[in-house]
């Protein structure tokens, strides 16, 4: 379920995790340091903390205690415009840094000794080069550094491949564009070579120990077609970012894992790893899906097993104005999950369900909005759609 803070804040606003300003809400010194390490790597100072290109490549750092999410209220301390690291920035804050700050940090790589037991992370995107740079840098602080990184780029006509050049990632271009989120995933599923795949959006942040933890659980379960954590989400609005609360299944989801991921997506699309040989085996993501790709997706790939879980924070899901989320499919995706439902009784069974949690989450997308013709126009066209559920 989406756990909400009590009382959410702007997080440019929220105090520093000291001992002498720790809440009351956390009273364990190991919530103190998970706190801290997020209230860190999002202090958005860029500028303050470039990277040298004289540090070793490929440097193994220990793996920092997770967040817990019973307290996400003092997990984020700026989800701002930076990377998502465990040490403290130094130097003057740059809200807005620039490309330049990417001069020499080429990314760190784990050598592996054959393409079964290495991680490829794959990042699709289009005109958002400087929120691909902080992706990337998430990426680079990886204490489980991926064996390569592509970027399937669909025509971009900013910097994206200077970003790109300058992280030393492989660059996969598409020039004439049009390609949509479902196909550049699938090109970058195809370059992709090695046995485990990170989807990670390029507005999106790794936890440092991201594909540590997954990795460890996909190997732990080897029938697992996926792992997948917890995504911190944020929300980016006049004031700036604030916490909206954790993505992540409830017990009673778990239960009835298939079910209830069919009614709600509770996987974020950063926050998993992906079998390489079932996701080409399912020919990748839709690409007739608009919106719901990675749901379908993540649907597609549960109905071969069971995932492997990690109920910790993994990845942080930044909603704006630039991204495409919405809590209300197309008419064109809603059809085609349908279909899916029809071509598997244990979907079908688990219609009604979907369709009352859909009307949860529009309603209260709209009424976060203020929009009262969105509310009215989504909760006729799901009475419509099933007028005998």
């Amino acid at each position: 379920m989406l756990d909400r803070p009590r009382s959410p804040a702007p997080l440019a606003s929220m105090p520093v995790n000291r001992a002498s300003t720790r809440p009351a809400t956390v009273p364990h010194r190991r919530r103190q340091r998970t706190a801290t390490v997020l209230q860190d790597s999002l202090d958005g100072d860029m500028a303050g903390r470039r990277a040298s290109s004289r540090r070793a490549p490929a440097r193994r750092r220990s793996c920092p205690d997770y967040v817990s999410v019973r307290a996400p209220r003092q997990a984020p301390r700026a989800i701002r415009d930076g990377g998502y690291s465990g040490r403290k920035a130094r130097g003057r804050r740059t809200p807005e840094p620039g490309i330049s700050a990417t001069a020499s940090w080429p990314m760190p790589r784990l050598p592996t000794q054959s393409s079964s037991q290495g991680v490829s992370v794959v990042i699709p995107t289009k005109d958002r080069a400087r929120l691909l740079e902080q992706t990337l840098r998430s990426v680079g602080e990886q204490t489980l550094p991926p064996s390569e990184v592509i970027v399937a780029d669909d025509g971009s006509t900013d910097d994206t491949e200077a970003v790109v050049r300058a992280a030393g990632a492989r660059h996969v271009l598409n020039t004439a564009g049009g390609w949509g989120p479902s196909a550049a995933r699938n090109a970058g599923l195809s370059a992709a070579s090695f046995g485990a795949v990170s989807f990670i959006d390029s507005d999106d942040l790794l936890h440092p120990c991201a594909l540590e933890r997954l990795y460890a659980a996909l190997r732990a379960q080897p029938r697992a077609p996926f792992a997948f954590g917890h995504a911190l989400v944020a929300r980016r609005s006049e004031s700036g970012w604030s916490s909206e609360g954790v993505i992540r299944p409830s017990d009673d989801e778990r239960r009835d894992f298939l079910c209830s991921l069919f009614a709600r997506n509770s996987v974020p699309s950063g926050g998993a790893l992906v079998d390489r040989e079932i996701a080409m085996d399912l020919g990748g993501f839709d690409t007739r899906m608009v919106y719901a790709e990675d749901h379908a997706f993540w649907l597609s790939l549960a109905r071969r097993g069971e995932p492997a879980y990690v109920p910790e924070i993994v990845c942080i899901h930044r909603r704006h104005g630039g991204n495409r989320w919405s809590p209300a499919l197309s008419p064109a995706d809603e059809r085609l999950i349908d279909v899916l439902a029809q071509a598997d009784e244990r979907l079908s069974a688990c219609l009604p369900r979907r369709r009352g949690v859909q009307l949860c989450e529009v309603s209260i997308d709209a009424l976060h909005k203020r929009s009262p013709r969105q509310l009215l126009a989504a909760i006729s066209r799901l009475l419509l759609r099933s007028p005998h559920r």
